[in-house]
């Protein structure tokens, strides 16, 4: 990284959902967003969340959980919006 950087972000779309890419953004001590695949596991947290007025935006809610993916070694935090 040239001198002065401080910090690492990322946003990535869908195609970057994994976790090669979630491990590899932590190597690098990047902070990261990526925008999840909607699998049956992930749908059914999505169903079971609590979902709270999402003020500031278009949508008709928002909510947010920590949930660990099949296959990847933590959980992590997924917010969504509906």
């Amino acid at each position: 990284m040239p001198e002065g950087v401080e910090t690492l972000d990322a946003w990535a779309d869908s195609g970057f959902y994994g976790w090669e890419a979630v491990q590899a953004y932590e190597r690098r001590g990047c902070q990261f967003i990526v925008s999840a695949r909607k699998r049956a596991r992930l749908v059914d947290e999505l169903k079971a969340a609590e979902w709270k007025p999402s003020p500031g935006t278009e949508a008709e809610g928002q909510c947010e959980f920590r949930y660990p993916p099949a296959g990847w070694d933590k959980a992590y935090r997924f917010v969504a919006l509906r």
